[in-house]
This record gives C-alpha cells, structure tokens and sequence, in this order.
C-alpha cells in the first residue's frame, strides 16, 4: 500500500533539564554532546485523562523502539499498562487514489486503539468522545468514535461490506493490491509479517468501497493521544512557534542525573528528557544564537517567572518530563516540563512548569533575527536606545461567570479588559489547596469551555488578564471567584402512547453522556412517583410499561443518570407528561 504522507524518519524525544556545573552532574548518564545519546521512541500513548506512568503528570505510556519490538514478538501488552488489547486477524480495505492507485485488502495484527483507551482511560472511558493518531513524520488524524460506527471492511467484488473491527495499530500486515474493487484475492487468515520498526500502521476501514480512504493507513504510527491536544512551549521568536510533548518525545528518549543540594544533604535526580541545546536546534532557535552574538536563553514558566541562561551553559541544561527513577513529584511542577539548569539548591535549579523560551540579548530584549552574512571585523553600530516603554499592569477581568455547559464541562466567560494581551484561566486544585493555570487565551478571546470534567463535580473559577512588555508578561489580580458544575442535560419526554392491553410505550430524548435512564410514574401529578423502569443503556429512548388498569390515567417523568466512581450521578427530571390507559 502507497501511504499519503511523508517519509522522513525522525527519532524521539523526552523532555528534562540538566546541568554539569561545578560537580552538580553524574556525567555517566545515557546523553553525552558526542554522540547524541538517546532512544527512539516505539509508541506514546498520553493525553489529559490517561492512567499512565510516566512523565511528571503520570498521564502517559512511553514505549521505546526496542520495547515496541519485544511487545510485537511477545503479544502481551498488557506488560506494558496497554491491558489486553492485542487483537489478531483482522480485516480492512482501502482505496487509494494517488499514483497509480488502485484497491488494497489487509489482514492485520496488532493493539485495538478502542481496548487502549478503555484500558488507560478507566472507568470514566464515556467522557472521552476523540483521539488522535500521530506518525513519526508528524502526518496525523483526528477522528470521533462515533465516526468509525460506519467503517467497513470490503472484500473484493463486495459493495455492501461488513462493519470494520476497531481500529488498529497494526504491528503485523499483510496487503494484497488489485486494479478494481472485483478482483483480487482475501488475505488468508494468520499470513500477517511482522512490520519493521518504524513501519508500524494505523488502519481504520472506510465508509464506501470507493471513499479515497488512502490516508487512513497511516505509517510510521507511534503516537495515540486521547481527547485534545495540548500546546505546551511557545516562542515569540521569528514568529509564533509551539512544540508539544509527543513532538518533543520524537527529537529522542534521553536519560540524565542530576545533583542537587538540600537539607538532608545531596539529592540526586534521575530525569527523563532531551538537552536544552537539542530543543534549540528543533525549535529551529538555535540561529538567533550565532558565535558572534552576546545572546541569552530565556526560560519562562508558567507563572510568568522566568530564569536567563547565558549562551555558553546552554549545553549544560537539560529539559524534563519525567522522572526515570519514579522520584515524586514536587507540588510546584503543575504542568508538563520542567527545565534543569546550573545552580545548588533545588530553588536555584530548577524552572518548573516550562511555558515559553525565547532567545534575548544581554538586555532582555527578544531578538527576531540576525544578518544572514556578518563582517566580523566591523563592529555592528549601536542602536540609539529607545524610550523606555510606560509599564502598566492591566486590570483584573470582570463579569466572571462559569455556567453548567455539558456533563463534563463548564463554560466561563468575563468582559474584555482594555489593554490586555490575552486572558489566563485558572482552577482551584483542593488536592494541592492552589489555583492551577488550564489555559491561556488571546486578547479577543473572553470565553472558555473547560472539559473533561466530572459530572456534579463543583468547579472553582478566577480568571487574569495580562500585558507582554518586553518579553515578560504582566498580569493582573485575580477576577473575583466563580463556580459552576457540569450536568446531565435534562430529561425529555417526547411522547406517551398506548401499547396492547394494559401498556404504554415511553418514548423520550436521548441525554448526551448519559449511562442509562430511571423512569418514574404516579397516578396524580402532585402525587408520589415509584420508579417503574430502570435502563442500563444511554442510547436507548424507549421502553413499555405494562399491568396498567384500563380508564386509569397515569403520569411520567424520566431523567438520565451517569455511574461515577462506582455510583450515580443523576441529571434534572423531565416535565410531567400524562395518558389515559
């Protein structure tokens, strides 16, 4: 099969920051300015909701190439906290249409993405509605689990086909070709050959035998995220960059010590992670920083704190997302990377939370770009200095308000602030007793919807807003607090009819995230209700109530539910509705 997409090979990477300063460093680590050091990655499984362990969050899966290997030979990827989502034999066909086309029919073994995500996703599986699959030259696909309900698999001379499996991963493939939907042959079952690193494929059927489905067999697969995606470095720098973690994962897996000094004597870290210097060259920064240039690195975190290193120690520095030795931790690293420099203490080590970096002059001042061919013997004339900008905080944003938007999520929205760069939205975490930045939006942005969250759950609410002057952010006080839950939509019934002798037939409105349905009945409207009807089936929106005595009139109400840790969370009963039997 000819897949539609690039194919240049590129490693990957982990995140973390180390320096080898005045002894602080066990330079025997895995990473060495030398040789390159580092793994590739095999599979990254990661998102805002999966059970992981790894990385400072715990919210990912990280296989290397060689562990990807052992799980193909070995099947059980349930060693590796994928549970057991090894599926065989599975069939799928495309349509390709680049080239010189034609028609393509797999038999494939390897991970079912559906099993996946229920595995790393736990009980609360039903909140996640997308995912995302990444390959290693960055092609991707978003797709919608109510989209592959009409995935097909069809065989050749088939025009009507058979509901394709789940998608797959596929480790093992097999592929027959053919010129036209009506001849070719069938893979035959257990003929799979094991797909070299790097080849791994993602497969997911297609809707009718001549969809140009060629793109749905992504190569080079080895990363699935669930739900969003999320942007975690920027740079203001030539102009607007972002890397996110599973791009950082694919620069390469390295591993560092590092050595810092606390009260109960040295303590040393063990970080998973890529060089400073190496996210430099991917960021493509690197060439703000030439020989000749006093230039600076400057590391931003979350919190609008930040730390200058000067060129020369960058390669010093190590960037982390993750601990290789499980070291807990610290309550202050609330987001994705943290940034190892040079310093004693872990304070002075350490910037948690990395949000943006940018390349500065001595100065503070961001630099865009350099002269494409310097004369190192004339030195560059000095700029006449510029009048020092007027610095001004902006005011806090008002009219907060969080509403109730779905079952698991809540909707905030304030008024715009004059002068404001943009708006940073924060949640009270009870955990850490903190507000926690969940995210950063632009100046002519006064709303957001914040998902992935708990039915019934409170939520709490403050809201900044914030000024870039000269490469810092100011920010404002905080908004006064706001709170709302997520909810179950309403119940509806849309309508009550007569069935047989002595039954009614219920009909309503199906509720977004609902688990099931309770249906309640009294013989007065203001009278007691008793629970006739429990359904265990979110898409069901019908059931038949029977024994009812004839001339009697009786009345309805419904409302959904959801099974949170084990019990349930109910939504707001429907309006009363009344038949006569």
């Amino acid at each position: 099969m000819r897949i539609y997409a690039k194919r240049r090979n590129i490693s990957i990477a982990v995140i973390l920051v180390v320096l080898l300063l005045t002894g602080l460093f066990d330079t025997q680590g895995i990473y060495g300015a030398e040789s390159g050091g580092g793994q590739k990655l095999g599979l990254l499984v990661t998102g805002k909701t999966v059970k992981g362990s790894d990385g400072f969050q715990k919210n990912m899966i990280v296989l290397t190439e060689e562990e990807l290997e052992t799980l193909k030979d070995d099947r059980n990827p349930n060693a590796y906290g994928l549970g057991d989502s090894w599926v065989e034999n599975q069939f799928f066909s495309s349509y390709d249409n680049h080239g010189e086309g034609g028609f393509h029919y797999s038999i494939v073994n390897g991970l079912d993405v559906k099993k996946v995500l229920q595995e790393v996703n736990g009980s609360d599986f039903s909140n996640l509605k997308t995912f995302s699959i990444y390959s290693a030259d960055s092609y991707s696909t978003k797709l919608s689990f109510e989209q592959l309900e009409h995935m097909k698999y069809f065989a050749p001379g088939d025009t009507t086909g058979t509901v394709s499996p789940s998608p797959v991963i596929a480790l093992y493939k097999t592929t027959i070709g053919a010129e036209d939907e009506f001849s070719g042959t069938v893979p035959e079952t257990g003929t799979a050959e094991k797909l070299a690193a790097g080849e791994e494929t993602f497969v997911y059927g297609q809707q009718h035998v001549r969809d140009d489905n060629n793109c749905h067999f992504i190569k080079m697969t080895n990363t699935l995220i669930a739900g969003d995606l999320v942007t975690l470095i920027k740079t203001n720098n030539d102009r607007y960059k972002t890397v996110r973690l599973h791009e950082i994962l694919n620069w390469g897996i390295f591993e560092k010590d590092y050595t810092f000094q606390s009260e109960e004597g040295n303590v040393t870290h063990r970080l998973k992670g890529i060089p400073l210097k190496l996210m430099l060259e991917k960021m493509d920064l690197i060439k703000y920083m030439p020989d000749y240039a006093d230039t600076e690195v400057r590391l931003i975190s979350e919190d609008g704190t930040f730390k200058t290193i000067e060129k020369e120690r960058v390669e010093e520095c190590f960037v982390a997302w993750g601990y290789a030795d499980d070291t807990v931790t610290p309550e202050k690293q609330t987001g994705e990377v943290a940034v190892y420099v040079s310093g004693t203490t872990q304070d002075e080590s350490i910037v948690y939370n990395l949000n943006r970096i940018n390349i500065t002059d001595p100065e503070g001042n961001v630099l865009t770009a350099v002269p494409e061919n310097p004369e190192p013997d004339k030195p560059t004339p000095t700029p006449e200095p510029s009048p020092a900008p007027v610095v001004t905080t902006p005011a806090a944003p008002a009219s907060v308000k969080a509403v109730k938007h779905s079952y698991n999520s809540v909707k905030l929205t304030w008024s715009r602030v004059a002068g404001a760069d943009g708006y940073r939205i924060y949640r009270y975490d009870s955990k850490t007793k903190n507000w926690k930045l969940v995210k950063k939006v632009g100046a002519s942005t006064v709303s957001m919807t914040d998902r992935g969250l708990v039915t019934n759950k409170k939520y709490r609410y403050k809201v900044r807003s914030f000024k870039n002057v000269e490469g810092r952010e100011r920010i404002s006080a905080y908004s006064k607090e706001t709170a709302a839950a997520p909810k179950l939509n309403k119940g509806k019934i849309r309508k009550l009819s007569k069935r047989g002798k002595g039954a009614v037939k219920i009909r309503w409105t199906r509720v977004s995230g609902s688990r099931g349905y309770q249906i309640y009945r009294a013989q007065k409207k203001s009278g007691k209700y008793k629970r006739v009807k429990t359904i265990r089936r979110g898409a069901q929106t019908s059931c038949i109530n029977k024994k009812l005595k004839r001339g009697k009139t009786y009345y309805y109400k419904v409302r959904a539910y959801r099974i949170i840790n084990g019990k349930k969370a109910y939504g707001s009963f429907s309006a009363v509705k009344k038949i006569r039997r």
